[in-house]
């Protein structure tokens, strides 16, 4: 089984059983990736939370390069202190994606440092969740053997229009049940990247394409089934 390292970046991050002062976050992502982790039986290694500081930055990466794969969140954007791109091309980390053209999740990025396999994802909750299904939980499988690494897709009738005028694919939140031997779903509410809600209630993702007019009512959709145990009779 691959050896995977978890490393949460950003100074306003503290663990989930500390109070909030201002201007700070929960650091939910870990346990996010932890949990999604373990769904294929692997146990990672935590790192915890680096601060934004250069130097601490690189120090915890350097430690996470010894694992197989290693998750980042946060940190890959354009910000300021957003140290962890400038800290893997320094130790070595070969880029070969930064970038994609997905809603949520776009400041993702993918390199290699030998055999190991590096992440950056986003620092948006949702944005972290989807990114692994979409792109990490894949790269998993692959390193444990499977020859089948995506889940498959279907068609599904979806209830609510959907309007997307971005230039990326819209990655939107469903649930989904079976009537009369068809797909069906339904939005989960809101769509915020930092809205966990609308994963909590999910069981499901769909993809309208990118450009005017999104899908109306009644359209089918492409559809990827994460959890059956949550399909409604």
């Amino acid at each position: 089984k691959p050896r995977v390292a978890i490393l949460s970046t950003g100074s306003e991050l503290v663990e989930v059983d500390r109070p909030l002062g201002p201007g700070q976050l929960h650091n939910s992502n870990a346990y996010s990736l932890q949990a999604l982790c373990r769904q294929l039986g692997l146990e990672p290694v935590v790192l915890g939370i680096v601060p934004d500081d250069y130097q601490a930055t690189r120090e915890l990466v350097a430690r996470g390069l010894e694992h197989d794969v290693l998750l980042t969140s946060g940190g890959v954007s354009v910000g300021q202190f957003d140290f962890v791109k400038e800290v893997q091309d320094e130790l070595g980390v070969e880029r070969r994606l930064w970038g994609v053209a997905v809603k949520p999740g776009k400041p993702l990025s993918f390199g290699v440092r030998g055999r190991t396999l590096v992440f950056g994802l986003p620092g948006n909750p949702v944005s972290v969740m989807v990114s692994f299904e979409l792109f990490v939980r894949p790269a998993l499988l692959r390193l444990m053997g499977y020859r089948q690494t995506i889940r498959p897709t279907y068609r599904a009738i979806v209830a609510e229009d959907v309007a997307n005028s971005d230039s990326r694919v819209f990655v939107v939140r469903v649930r989904a049940w079976r009537e009369d031997d068809r797909w069906h779903v339904s939005s989960t509410g809101a769509q915020g990247s930092g809205i966990l809600r609308s994963m909590v209630g999910a069981n499901g993702l769909i993809f309208i394409p990118p450009g005017p007019g999104g899908v109306r009512a009644g359209d089918e959709v492409e559809f990827l089934l994460l959890r059956e145990d949550l399909v409604e009779p």
